[in-house]
């Protein structure tokens, strides 16, 4: 058999670069190894901006970071409060300077995705995903089957008591949102005039109430409430769910209701509670520090976020945050590594959140808080978290007080859900 000119050719080349890589990985010429032998390192910095934790968090996770990547340099900035932090990121981002990973609220997906790329799944498969974390993370941070963001720690309401008033009234922390209502005579303390001195919990109130936005949207959920349809198109809570949820609320500030143990004169649950004068509260692993910093000598305990006595599962609603990868980033696969590296190692995961004091994210590191007699109950709860894809969380807490104060002022409650429904109808419809 004979070949033309061209054939001879090509083959002389395929012949050529067989020959080169031969040579290569008999080290006989350079090539993929460096003048060491070893394989080529890699190289770069990754910015990460988050909010609420402290440089001093990440310092032995970078540490750690480091062996594995040693030509790689991690940065953090952190930010006090999210109205910095969203402000500045997105003028950051605007400016094309913006960080490789930033944090994401965990409703508010919808509202960030194009801002943010998914992880590859050669780096991490979904299956791998669901049985790592729990179930709220998928519902928050993933869609189509592609993950956007991981969490390092996950947040959720929970019954925070005042031991004292609760042995005083021998009573033990409710664990149905009957028992609470029965609770109220024995744990509520009026003057002459009838003014409340000490309540028993906060609840049925808006601006002085700790995150009383959540505390509704949790007792929708409990009930049962379709929050959105389906599609995500519109929102649909103005239902007899809804109404249901919303009355039980808001009867804990009626002045005529045995259930009366809240009104807009009484000072903001956290100081009230850390005075000694409010029983219960219903809040997040985060409000404890601040009520440790008031009053440091305070005697309180953690239960479990009361349910509905005919609940056939129980439900608590969550606030974290999840690292994502910037679109903007210079070397996405790198930035991932790094979000893996920090969220799903359990020796990284548990050192941030020893330094950090916070409830874990990760399915492994529960029963590992079993004796911790504040984080206990928080760890256990993350897998019982559940929310809705808000998009923008602060516009639609601000609809839900509104919504509260409505009723309060004798609006049908109904009508206070259907004027919500169609505002939060408006945000959706805006991503759109």
């Amino acid at each position: 058999m004979s070949f033309n000119k061209t054939q001879l050719i090509v083959f002389g080349l395929i012949g050529l670069v067989v020959l080169i890589l031969a040579l290569v990985l008999l080290d006989v010429l350079p090539g993929l190894k460096s003048s060491s032998g070893q394989p080529t390192v890699i190289t770069g910095s990754v910015k990460i901006w988050g909010v609420f934790d402290e440089t001093s968090d990440y310092q032995t996770v970078f540490a750690n970071l480091q062996t594995i990547y040693p030509k790689v340099t991690v940065t953090y900035q952190g930010f006090a409060n999210t109205k910095d932090y969203e402000s500045s990121l997105l003028d950051a981002l605007a400016a094309g300077q913006g960080p490789d990973i930033f944090m994401i609220r965990n409703n508010t997906l919808a509202k960030d995705i194009n801002k943010i790329i998914p992880v590859p799944t050669t780096l991490f498969s979904y299956v791998n995903f669901q049985n790592l974390f729990p179930q709220i993370v998928a519902q928050d941070f993933a869609t189509q089957g592609r993950i956007y963001a991981l969490p390092l720690s996950i947040d959720t309401l929970a019954l925070i008591y005042n031991r004292d008033l609760l042995d005083q009234a021998a009573l033990e922390p409710p664990q149905t949102w009957e028992d609470l209502i029965k609770d109220v005579p024995a744990l509520l303390k009026t003057d002459k005039t009838k003014n409340i001195s000490r309540a028993a919990a906060a609840l049925g109130g808006s601006r002085n109430i700790n995150n009383a936005a959540d505390i509704l949207n949790l007792l929708m959920l409990q009930t049962g409430t379709q929050m959105t349809a389906p599609d995500f198109s519109k929102a649909t809570f103005a239902s007899q769910e809804g109404v249901n949820a919303l009355s039980f609320y808001t009867q804990f500030a009626d002045a005529k209701n045995n259930a009366y143990t809240w009104n807009a004169s009484l000072p903001n649950s956290i100081d009230m509670f850390s005075q000694g004068n409010l029983a219960i509260i219903f809040d997040y692993h985060s409000a404890i520090a601040q009520i440790k910093a008031r009053n440091p000598f305070l005697n309180l305990g953690i239960s479990a976020m009361p349910q509905p006595q005919t609940a056939q599962k129980s439900i608590t609603y969550p606030n974290y945050w999840g690292l994502a990868v910037s679109r903007q980033s210079r070397n996405p696969n790198l930035a991932w590594n790094i979000i893996l590296a920090l969220t799903t190692n359990t020796q990284n995961a548990q050192a941030y959140l020893a330094a950090a004091q916070k409830p874990p994210a990760l399915r492994s590191l529960v029963n590992n808080y079993a004796n911790d007699p504040i984080l206990n109950v928080y760890a256990k709860q993350i897998l019982i978290a559940r929310d809705w894809p808000e998009t923008d969380s602060n516009a639609i807490a601000e609809i839900f007080l509104r919504a509260i104060e409505a009723v309060l002022s004798n609006a049908n409650p109904l009508a206070a859900l259907n004027q919500a429904e169609t505002q939060v109808s408006q945000i959706i419809n805006k991503r759109l």
